[in-house]
């Protein structure tokens, strides 16, 4: 199993297709994800992960069969709740069940005796991110021929995709619901409540951007889409594609709940700015994380624009209101 920048944004655009039924949606979800999980066998349903209450009907991928299946709606029904909290309530997006329970007890609890029975070694779930109180979740298995495994970097690369699974979950359960804007693809405001018709400027830029992500994407600009999908996500607005009976083309805007404004900064932005916030000058943030002064005035302007053209002493009042969060980041 791998999982680099470039497959992480293909799995992520592909997320974000939300026609057809909820099991079609998981199918292609399952699609996009397989390559880079675990060579086994993979299945996907939408759960509660609180209760491990299914959601929907499990999705089969290629190479799962009727037992496959009847194990993981068993395993839903079977596991304690002991287990379900170590799992699902771990809050972790990428889930090993062996890295959750101990080996006496995977290797000999009886609802797992048909794992064991089809020789493999590991249940594996990637789940989707939600704010807090939203549910169902996506949760995407590979019942593994051997113990999941992942490097710090590719874990967190699928807490991007599972970010995205989520932000696609909340879009196709707004779909019968009015949107607050209907943009035309070059970005002009066709329709929009009074609160999007007030960010017409924002929304059109946001437009233009998304066009270029959906762009085929040199090797260097990979990780500077990466983080555009991730502002979509986390930020004010999410953007869809609609296409007409004819044809035509437009981009609908809802507008993201609950959302943090600083979840829009990456972890590097959002670092110096929590330095900033603790009173620390420019000079002492550049020598602490060996950059120039200059990388470190780029990145606060960076952050202050995402966040609406702040002030510095506004951005660090956001930062202090927020809950804590720690400024570590790699040096250099």
């Amino acid at each position: 199993m791998s999982l680099g920048p470039r497959q992480a944004l293909e799995m992520v655009t592909a997320t974000y297709k939300l026609g057809g039924t909820t099991e079609g949606w998981l199918q292609s979800a399952l699609a996009a994800v397989s390559p880079a999980l675990p060579a086994s066998v993979f299945l996907a349903l939408e759960t509660d992960l609180a209760t491990a209450e299914p959601k929907s009907a499990i999705v089969a991928g290629p190479n799962a069969d009727e037992a496959h299946v009847r194990f993981l709606s068993e395993a839903h029904e079977r596991a304690p709740q002991w287990v379900v909290k170590a799992t699902y309530g771990s809050g972790r997006s990428w889930i090993s069940l062996r890295e959750c329970v101990r080996d006496d007890y995977f290797f000999n609890a009886d609802w797992l005796d048909d794992l064991h029975g089809f020789g493999l070694k590991d249940m594996l779930a990637v789940v989707s991110k939600h704010e807090k109180g939203e549910r169902p979740s996506c949760a995407l298995f590979s019942l593994c021929e051997a113990p999941a495994q992942a490097s710090p970097n590719e874990r967190r690369l699928w807490e991007r995709v599972a970010l995205h699974l989520g932000a696609a979950q909340r879009l196709r359960n707004a779909a019968p619901n009015p949107p607050d804007a209907v943009l035309a693809p070059d970005g002009t405001c066709l329709h929009a409540t009074h609160a999007a018709a007030r960010e017409r400027k924002a929304l059109r830029e946001l437009v233009k951007r998304w066009d270029r992500a959906h762009a085929q994407i040199p090797d260097h600009d990979v990780e500077a889409s990466l983080d555009f999908w991730n502002e979509l996500a986390t930020g004010r607005w999410s953007l869809v594609d609609h296409f007409d009976s004819d044809g035509r083309r437009y981009v609908v805007a809802r507008e993201n709940p609950h959302v943090d404004p600083l979840r829009r900064l990456t972890h590097r932005e959002r670092s110096i700015a929590e330095y900033a916030a603790q009173g620390r000058t420019n000079t002492w943030i550049a020598l602490e994380l060996q950059l120039t002064g200059a990388t470190i005035s780029e990145h606060l302007k960076h952050a202050q624009r995402k966040l609406g053209g702040l002030s510095r002493a506004e951005l660090i009042q956001l930062v202090n209101s927020a809950r804590p969060f720690s400024p570590a980041v790699h040096k250099g």
